[in-house]
């Protein structure tokens, strides 16, 4: 039994650092016209295996364009844009997990926010 459990533990560590090793590049100067009106998960809580609707509301004071960078903690997003679907990975399950969202302009100035989903049996 107890070599079950450290080999569950090995991959529930090696699937925890290779989801946080997998970033992509920040840009590196915030923007105050860049204005991030909500962050939106629906369900916020959902069960192993399924997704929930992340959206998010933001506009360029300046009027320019936003592309948007997801960052989803411990958990795969599965879209790009403004809406997009969060899964949780197996060893999220009961863990609140933080979902970044960048809202980028065109000159790479940025605005970060974030929303919780947790994933339940």
């Amino acid at each position: 039994m107890s070599r079950w459990f450290l080999l569950l533990l090995i991959l529930t560590m090696a699937c925890i650092f290779l989801v946080q090793c997998d970033r992509t590049k920040t840009p590196t100067s915030s923007n105050n016209s860049i204005i991030i009106r909500s962050v939106i998960a629906t369900p916020p809580v959902i069960k192993l295996g399924a997704s929930s609707s992340i959206v998010v509301d933001a506009i360029d004071a300046d009027g320019g364009t936003l592309r948007y960078e997801w960052d989803p903690g411990l958990g795969e997003i599965i879209g790009s844009g403004s809406k997009v679907q969060f899964t949780a990975l197996w060893c999220c399950l009961g863990a609140r997990t933080r979902v970044l969202v960048h809202a980028i302009n065109e000159s790479g100035a940025f605005k970060v926010d974030s929303v919780f989903v947790t994933a339940i049996e």
